[in-house]
């Protein structure tokens, strides 16, 4: 069973439902947060961002990141930003709200190749599935 945003979201952060529905609809591999949420060690303030990756099966990482931006670009009042490929995120995508704009969201979407070659070992609370890193330590 896919779990249910609100069951790993901080509550700041359920107004990103519907874009992370979105992306959880296509079938992730693994999903994690990662970055200041995601990590046992570190404490999220106001200002902190939620980091989230998605790994899917390698042949379809592309037609699902196009299907997503089209998708999100339907999403009222949010505005999102492809930072390109990231080697802690993959395929990077940035959103906030307009009337909102401290609160933000990154999402990383990758496919199970990234994630076993490029991936480093992130601190990160897995939300679904499995997540292979590369193993190269971050430090």
């Amino acid at each position: 069973m896919k779990p249910e945003p609100l069951d790993y979201l901080p509550l700041s952060f359920s107004r990103f439902s519907p874009a992370i529905n979105i992306l959880t609809s296509y079938s992730p591999k693994g999903i994690a947060i990662v970055g200041s949420y995601g990590d046992y060690r570190k404490s999220p303030t106001v200002n902190s961002d939620l980091d989230l990756i998605y790994v899917f099966d390698s042949d379809y990482v592309i037609p699902i990141l196009h299907s997503y931006m089209d998708k999100l670009s339907k999403i009222r009042e949010l505005e999102f930003t492809y930072l390109g490929v990231t080697f802690q995120f993959g395929h990077t995508i940035s959103m906030n709200f307009k009337d909102d704009s401290i609160l933000w969201l990154d999402i990383g979407i990758m496919d199970i190749n990234f994630s076993s070659n490029y991936l480093v070992n992130l601190p990160m609370k897995l939300i679904w599935g499995n997540i292979k890193t590369c193993g190269i330590s971050t430090s």
